[in-house]
């Protein structure tokens, strides 16, 4: 079996906030565009199942991505955002 991790896309923050798992922040134009590229990857190459975090920029990126492979995204709430970025969350 091969796994594909994929991080999301770019996310449109033009405050520069750390962000961590604070809702509302998605993907950027660039960050769209990043999940199509690796869409057609990974639709080339029979991706068989998609997961993400229920983060808004990792749902996007992820149904960028199944819509291309003819997926469903399966949310898995244990691939959230690293916790060590909470103590800064919402500091530019």
């Amino acid at each position: 079996m091969t796994v594909y991790l994929v991080r999301h896309g770019e996310v449109d923050n033009p405050d520069r906030v750390v962000y961590a798992d604070m809702p509302g922040f998605g993907l950027s134009d660039r960050g769209r565009a990043e999940a199509a590229a690796a869409a057609k990857h990974l639709a080339g190459v029979g991706a068989e199942a998609i997961y993400a975090s229920p983060l808004q920029r990792a749902q996007e990126t992820a149904g960028i991505i199944g819509a291309a492979c003819g997926l469903e995204v399966q949310t898995r709430p244990d691939l959230t955002e690293w916790l060590v970025a909470r103590r800064w969350k919402g500091i530019t």
